[in-house]
């Protein structure tokens, strides 16, 4: 599973590493659309720092 948050995925080292994820699961979060939105597996829109306080139950 690769997990990507607040990069567009547009330059690297970022968006190479999504092509070493293929056949794996690929979580995305970020507030605007990426070129690779449509690959991943589950896809968040929202502020990086919000998804993660609230996965981690931080207020």
């Amino acid at each position: 599973m690769l997990v990507v948050g607040g990069t567009t995925l547009s330059v690297h080292p970022a968006a190479g590493m999504v092509q070493y994820c293929r056949g794996r699961d690929l979580v995305v979060v970020d507030l605007e659309p990426t070129a690779f939105d449509a690959r991943a597996d589950l896809l968040i829109h929202a502020e990086l720092g919000e998804v993660l306080g609230e996965a981690a139950g931080v207020e």
